[in-house]
């Protein structure tokens, strides 16, 4: 569970700081790094496990709709600019 936590927060980071991410992506995903960081805290505290187990799994969700939606715009903006050349 850890391990997934590190490699999510990880993932978020990386398109926290990636230029061409839209602002309102952006922000998305500082909020889920903010989530992240308390589902680790939790962790941290002993938490019920099973409980644990289900939020990251949401977690994981979350990301991969993000990053879903990250391809899909970058498709969209390829496609934008090979109509324009």
């Amino acid at each position: 569970m850890v391990r997934t936590l590190k490699r999510l927060l990880k993932m978020a980071k990386q398109e926290v700081v990636d230029a061409s991410t839209k602002p309102d992506l952006r922000l998305r995903w500082v909020n889920t790094m903010c989530y992240i960081t308390q589902t680790w805290n939790s962790v941290l505290r002993d938490a019920d496990y099973e409980e644990m187990k289900r939020e990251v799994e949401r977690i994981e969700g979350m990301v991969s709709g993000y990053a879903k939606e990250r391809f899909e715009q970058s498709q969209t903006d390829t496609r934008k600019s090979d109509a324009q050349v």
